[in-house]
């Protein structure tokens, strides 16, 4: 049946200062052509959902919410006086989506997502989403959902358990970008692309496990990453949020201030925010943040990625980048995890790795036997451009939304 579809999300938060650092000029555009120039960065899912939804006969668009310089142009042009979650609420009453998808279904209020049908009728179905660590609470509003979608077969066992409709959709690669970022030659021998978040469920494994690849003298490593952005005033703040809370709960004050955005802030910290220090071998192979475009371009010229996944995913492996660094043609060392056999043939379409020594052992012995390297990451790029698409991905989620619709 016919219907259309609106993705809603938000971009990580330092993002946008490399982006407006890099384009400053793009915020003198018109809302179409700022529009248009974010989703050609490539950053996160971009608007590759839509456009395999449009492929396959679904009317499909894409707003990043947190993108304010883009937000605020469209509401000039549609003479709407109007901020933030105003400016959200127009855009879905003009674009009349019959379906709602939150990729981030964390930073919106869940009171607002609940009423949404009624202040948009021609909402008929809400779709959520989480792919990281969650709260009580977050579980609490992803109870709002019609279904949601995860990336993780660990998610969808947490998330059934507690009596969720769950859609597993891993994530994916979009071939229409490789013509962008083919490189001539590899000129770096082994990188890390990612973040470490000082978090309990988070990364506190990566970064053991990074620091102890960066100190080791026989590869040539670099890290690309948010090393830049982890400054202690940041976690203190997360720290001073995290006590309040705490004392609020214990002394009942916290129903005065449920409505709070700082305290809808405040909940989704279920532990105390540690900060890192980091190792001195790992801040020398520190090079910059990379996203988008600028990601895939130093993948593509790079022998071999490595890939850790977030802690709480368990016994399973469910992260972007197994498929960005194979998408992009890097030979993947990748955790081994239960479902690996399902996404990859293991060390012929990746290399896996059972332990931090085991890893170091394959790296060197991939950096000694290049033909062997060259096979492997060909067989990885071949398995996802075959299996590992969003055009795959979006067949799926149509099928899921069809038996709703119907």
């Amino acid at each position: 049946m016919s219907y259309k579809l609106l993705k809603i999300t938000n971009y990580y938060k330092y993002y946008f200062k490399y982006y407006y650092d890099k384009f400053p000029e793009i915020k003198e555009k018109s809302y179409k052509e700022q529009h248009s120039h974010l989703m050609k960065q490539y950053v996160a899912w971009s608007d590759f959902y839509a456009n395999a939804l449009k492929k396959q006969g679904v009317e499909a668009a894409e707003i990043v919410y947190n993108a304010t310089a883009v937000q605020n142009q469209w509401a000039k042009e549609k003479g709407i006086e109007a901020k933030g979650i105003d400016i959200l609420t127009a855009q879905i009453k003009d674009y009349k989506p019959d379906v709602l998808w939150f990729q981030d279904s964390f930073s919106f209020d869940a009171d607002y997502m609940k009423d949404l049908k009624r202040i948009v009728p021609s909402v008929k179905l809400l779709i959520g989403n989480s792919c990281a660590p969650y709260t009580p609470k977050n579980i609490e509003n992803l109870k709002i959902f019609d279904f949601v979608t995860t990336c993780s077969p660990k998610f969808v066992q947490n998330f059934e358990s507690y009596g969720l409709k769950t859609l597993m959709l891993y994530h994916a690669f979009e071939p229409t970008i490789l013509p962008e970022i083919a490189s001539p030659e590899k000129i770096r021998d082994f990188i890390f692309v990612g973040s470490i978040i000082p978090r309990k469920d988070f990364h506190i494994q990566r970064k053991t496990f990074l620091e102890k690849l960066a100190a080791n003298p026989d590869i040539d490593f670099s890290y690309f990453g948010n090393l830049s952005n982890v400054k202690y005033s940041e976690v203190l703040k997360l720290q001073l949020l995290y006590g309040a809370k705490e004392v609020m709960l214990k002394t009942g004050a916290s129903k005065f201030f449920q409505n709070s955005v700082k305290f809808k802030k405040m909940e989704n910290l279920n532990a105390f925010p540690k900060y890192f220090k980091f190792s001195k071998a790992l801040q020398n192979s520190y090079k910059n943040e990379l996203y988008g475009i600028d990601m895939f371009r130093e993948i593509a010229r790079t022998k071999i990625t490595f890939d850790i996944q977030v802690e709480i995913e368990g016994d399973y492996a469910g992260n972007m980048r197994m498929f960005e660094s194979t998408g992009a043609g890097a030979c993947l060392l990748l955790e081994n995890k239960i479902n690996v056999p399902d996404i990859f043939e293991p060390d012929k379409e990746v290399v896996i790795y059972n332990s931090f020594d085991e890893a170091m052992e394959k790296i060197i012995w991939l950096l000694n036997n290049e033909n062997k390297l060259i096979e492997i990451a060909k067989a990885g790029q071949k398995r996802t451009l075959k299996d590992h698409t969003y055009d795959k991905r979006a067949t799926i989620l149509i099928k899921e939304i069809d038996k709703f619709m119907n």
